[in-house]
């Protein structure tokens, strides 16, 4: 990681910077919020469709 700051030419962040990073990540749902997702359920519905 510090390859890509060096490349940037930035300085490299600080310990609370980082943590403050990582808690906003985790806080934040990706595009998929997969803890609603049954994929048992989702793979079953796609083995019945029938291909062209």
């Amino acid at each position: 990681m510090k390859g890509i700051f060096k490349v940037l030419k930035k300085a490299q962040p600080g310990t609370p910077e980082t943590l403050a990073f990582v808690t906003t990540l985790n806080q934040k749902r990706s595009q998929v919020d997969w803890a609603d997702v049954d994929l048992l359920n989702l793979l079953e519905r796609k083995e019945l469709k029938q291909a062209y």
